[in-house]
């Protein structure tokens, strides 16, 4: 596990697997919403949408992996493929170029 800086934000990222630990960047959501005057982020309703389960099977279907894994018991950890990371981060902050690159680990002149 590695730490990356998204928008002044540490994100934890499995390298191996390459997978975003979700849980690493609710508290910087939160803290976003809360300042925002909005309500408290709620990651089982966001998932369960129906615009994300109709993006999680365009994400599997074109990119043939789970879009996302969570692991089971008490302190469960949500892990996001780079494109379903970037969708949530795209639907909470506004992302410049740099962020989208670090996110999906690419290099796109800016």
């Amino acid at each position: 596990m590695v730490t990356k800086k998204i928008l002044n934000y540490d994100v934890e990222y499995d390298e191996k697997n390459e997978r975003f630990l979700v849980n690493s960047i609710l508290p910087s959501i939160n803290k976003n919403r809360l300042e925002q005057g909005r309500a408290l982020f709620n990651l089982t309703a966001w998932m369960k949408s129906k615009q994300i389960q109709e993006t999680i099977k365009d994400i599997e279907d074109n990119t043939f992996e789970p879009a996302f894994e969570k692991s089971m018991g008490r302190n469960s950890e949500t892990y996001f493929s780079p494109m379903l990371f970037l969708y949530l981060m795209i639907s909470e902050f506004t992302l410049k170029t740099p962020d989208i690159n670090s996110i999906l680990n690419i290099k796109i002149p800016a």
